[in-house]
C-alpha cells in the first residue's frame, strides 16, 4: 500500500479525485481516505500544515495501514534562483533548518541526535524514477514558519537548500526511524526572487 501524506485538501483532491475510494475516515483528527489509485491500494491523509501535524498523521497512516512508502505531494516555495513557479522537482533530501542544537552540542543545524543525521534521504530507487520524469532533484529545508525574508532564504541556500516547506523534513524523520521508505514531489508556489 502507497501512503499519501499532503498538507492541505485542495493538494490532495488531485489525488482524491481519481481514487477509487472504498472508505473515508478521520485518523489522528485528520481525513484519510482508503481505495485504490490506478489499480494500487492507496491511504491519503491531509496532514495540514506544519511539522506537528506532518509528523503526527505520518505516524498515523504507518500505525494504521499496511503501508509499504510514504509519499509526500505540495508546494513549496523557491530558494534557488534557478527554479521557477509551477516546476515540479523531486526532493533528493530534507533538512529541519529550525532545528538548530548548535548552543549545546557541537553540530551543524538541522542535526538530529536521534538518528546521528542532518539530511534525510528519500529511497533512492523512487528517487531515480521520479527524477527521470521530472528532472529537477532539489533539497527541502523545513521549518515551521512561512517565510518571505531574503536573509531566511540566504541561510536556507548556505545548507544546500533549494526550496523551504513546512512538513517534509518531519515526514522524513517518522518515515526514518520507522524504516519505511518515501519520496517527494514539490511543485513551486513562490519564489525568493
Amino acid at each position: 500500500m502507497i501512503g499519501f501524506v499532503i498538507a492541505m485538501e485542495c493538494e490532495a483532491m488531485p489525488l482524491i479525485d481519481i481514487m477509487e475510494a472504498e472508505e473515508k475516515s478521520v485518523l489522528a483528527g485528520k481525513s484519510c481516505y482508503r481505495g485504490k489509485i490506478l489499480g494500487c491500494d492507496a491511504a491519503i491523509i491531509v496532514c495540514g500544515i506544519g511539522k506537528v501535524n506532518a509528523a503526527m498523521a505520518t505516524q498515523a497512516l504507518i500505525m494504521h495501514f499496511p503501508v509499504k512508502v510514504i509519499i509526500n505531494i505540495g508546494v513549496a516555495g523557491a530558494v534557488n534562483p534557478e527554479l521557477n513557479i509551477c516546476d515540479i522537482c523531486v526532493a533528493e533530501r530534507a533538512i529541519q533548518y529550525d532545528f538548530d542544537i548548535t548552543a549545546i552540542d557541537d553540530v551543524p543545524v538541522g542535526y538530529i541526535q536521534d538518528i546521528d543525521k542532518q539530511y534525510i534521504y528519500s529511497d533512492n530507487e523512487i528517487f531515480k524514477k521520479l527524477v527521470d520524469i521530472f528532472g529537477i532533484s532539489v533539497t527541502v529545508a523545513t521549518a515551521d514558519r512561512f517565510s518571505t525574508k531574503s536573509s531566511e532564504a540566504e541561510f536556507i541556500a548556505s545548507l544546500s537548500g533549494d526550496l523551504r516547506d513546512m512538513e517534509l523534513g518531519a515526514i522524513a524523520q517518522v518515515c526514518y526511524i520507522n524504516q519505511i521508505p518515501f519520496a517527494s514531489l514539490k511543485t513551486v508556489s513562490d519564489t525568493a526572487k
